[in-house]
């Protein structure tokens, strides 16, 4: 009765409240369904600082004057891109934040890898902030990569006030395009998230899309106690979930985690395999962004099919895994 208790205590997930992302100026493609179905893929194309194809995506917004884009420093093109990024972010999110009630606390946790932009980043979000018009809220810099781990810590987190207030975790990855070829098989993507505990849903009526369940890490050689106990915090049968999102998996690693997905049970009844959504294979390898651009796409497939979504991104040689499911 103790064990169950904790248990029941610890697997208290976050709602999420809404989910956006940018990984393309397109709306026919910059959706989940394009990625489940597989209708965006990642695609070889010229490159514009070096002679030659790179397989590669990165930002062209047709909003953005492009006419400064020419071989050099991409100091210019980043500090663009990083308004255009922010400012879309914030206005696909306006809906979520504006629900929020307003004794609600906020705060905004935001990574940035863009390494040719030599502004400050606090005061570019806050500018982009202002334009939107919305509420007050404290902001958080990161200098260092948000993780789909963290959510892990801050459920762990001894401060109350992370049961009291909204997190809107935003991260974003540019890459240099015009001073040297971006790395092969890269892409750049935004993606943003409103956690909110769930006390503060069932206390205020709200209506989240997703619920993100405690992430679980391990390594390859664990990754079947892995992926079985991140499905016991999402408190799910494992033939109930419809997709996987995986992330940074290299290919030894996506072959372990097709025999651990067997072990698992995830395949032992269903009437064929799990369908699989290789993120680095789809949009491309996103960075610093990868993790929450995974975790935004679920829980958007995981609302408009109503069922739950397994999530597995790779760190070096660590394996983070985590369910999303319906609300």
């Amino acid at each position: 009765m103790y064990m169950k208790a904790v248990f029941e205590r610890e697997s208290i997930p976050f709602a999420v409240l809404g989910a956006s992302f940018c990984y393309i100026d397109d709306e026919n493609l910059e959706n989940a369904e394009a990625i489940s179905e597989r209708s965006l893929i990642l695609k070889v194309q010229p490159a514009i600082a070096e002679p030659g194809p790179v397989l590669a995506r990165w930002f062209v917004p047709r909003l953005v004057d492009r006419s400064a884009w020419v071989r050099g420093p991409d100091t210019i093109r980043q500090t663009q891109l990083l308004t255009w990024s922010m400012d879309r972010l914030l206005e696909k999110s306006r809906d979520a934040l504006s629900s929020l009630p307003s004794d609600v606390p906020l705060l905004v946790r935001i990574s940035v890898s863009a390494n040719a932009y030599e502004g400050d980043i606090a005061s570019l979000w806050l500018d982009s902030w202002r334009r939107q018009n919305l509420r007050p809220a404290t902001t958080v810099i990161r200098s260092d990569e948000l993780r789909l781990a963290d959510v892990d810590s801050w459920l762990d987190s001894a401060n109350a006030s992370i049961r009291t207030h909204a997190t809107f975790v935003v991260a974003i990855q540019l890459n240099e395009v015009l001073a040297k070829n971006p790395p092969e098989g890269s892409a750049e993507a935004a993606a943003a998230l409103l956690l909110v505990p769930e006390r503060l849903i069932q206390h205020h009526s709200l209506e989240p899309i997703a619920y993100i369940h405690r992430p679980i890490s391990g390594s390859m050689e664990n990754l079947t106690n892995t992926l079985q106990y991140a499905m016991r915090w999402g408190k799910v049968d494992p033939n109930s979930i419809s997709r996987s999102w995986l992330s940074k998996l290299n290919t030894a690693s996506t072959a372990g985690f097709h025999s651990a997905l067997r072990e698992a049970g995830v395949s032992s009844t269903r009437e064929g395999p799990l369908p699989e959504l290789n993120m680095d294979r789809t949009v491309g390898h996103a960075g610093g962004a990868a993790d929450w651009l995974a975790v935004a796409c679920a829980a958007s497939c995981s609302r408009q099919l109503g069922s739950p979504q397994l999530l597995v991104v790779q760190h070096g040689t660590n394996i983070v895994s985590a369910v999303v499911a319906a609300p």
